[in-house]
């Protein structure tokens, strides 16, 4: 089914205020040592577009918006609420971040608008990010926009749904929702283990390596404890192996 997103947010007369992209994208100012970024061209933009299509997914970084950004005149073609599937301005958007490349950097409007948004696809997961999880987008506008895709389609993003292959070091997708892992530090020898929470009930995403009577490692290599943990006789494993809260899952759990 396809879905249709036409909608101002904010007051038509504000929709002329800047100069309208043309058409090409610039990523001469990305510097992969800066971990901040200020945009003020839909050029710009559009090198962002690129940037993370291509598979820079901007982690840990942050993209601000120092000006209003016009993709289009959202007074060409009879006006922007007249544009439709044959009624197009001269400018088509490819989202931010697709299916294979999500954006999982930070996007700080501030509180500037983009405007003239127009987008005509038979594709999943458009707008003006396409998929985006990890960061946030915030304190950003758009007006006078026409997004059309197949699913998952919005004005600013389409979609923030994630996959266990989108798992990294620092996050985890949970439900569809990318979570940061969390900590349990083992008080008997100091070790840390990631921990992921599921439904409701915290779990340990790591074998745990204690070294506890009778335990040994795998092969009989230090090595593969470290890879895979330990490995315990089951009265040990049920009884005494477990950190202070922890315990072994029962059948039901």
């Amino acid at each position: 089914m396809k879905h249709l997103s036409l909608l101002a947010l904010i007051l038509p007369t504000l929709l002329l205020a800047q100069t309208p992209w043309n058409g090409t994208a610039n990523t001469a100012w990305y510097n992969a040592s800066d971990t901040v970024y200020t945009i003020t061209t839909a050029e710009q933009l559009a090198g962002l577009a690129t940037l993370v299509n291509k598979g820079n997914a901007f982690t840990g970084k942050t993209i601000m918006l120092g000006k209003d950004i016009a993709l289009n005149d959202t007074s060409a073609q009879d006006g922007w609420r007249k544009w439709d599937e044959s009624n197009a301005p001269a400018n088509k958007w490819t989202p931010i971040g697709n299916s294979g490349n999500a954006f999982k950097g930070n996007f700080n409007g501030n509180g500037k608008v983009v405007t003239g948004l127009y987008i005509n696809s038979e594709a999943d997961n458009q707008g003006l990010f396409g998929i985006a999880f990890v960061g946030n987008i915030s304190n950003l506008g758009l007006a006078g926009f026409y997004v059309k895709g197949k699913i998952n389609v919005g004005g600013i993003i389409g979609s923030s749904r994630c996959t266990a292959n989108d798992n990294t070091e620092e996050h985890y997708c949970s439900d569809g929702i990318m979570k940061k892992y969390g900590t349990l530090a083992d008080s008997r020898d100091g070790k840390t283990y990631k921990t992921v929470v599921i439904g409701n009930q915290k779990w340990m995403a790591k074998n745990l390596d204690y070294d506890f009577s009778g335990s040994v490692c795998y092969d009989n290599s230090d090595a593969n404890c470290n890879v895979y943990g330990r490995l315990y006789k089951w009265a040990t494993a049920a009884n005494d192996a477990c950190p202070e809260g922890w315990h072994l899952p029962s059948d039901a759990e």
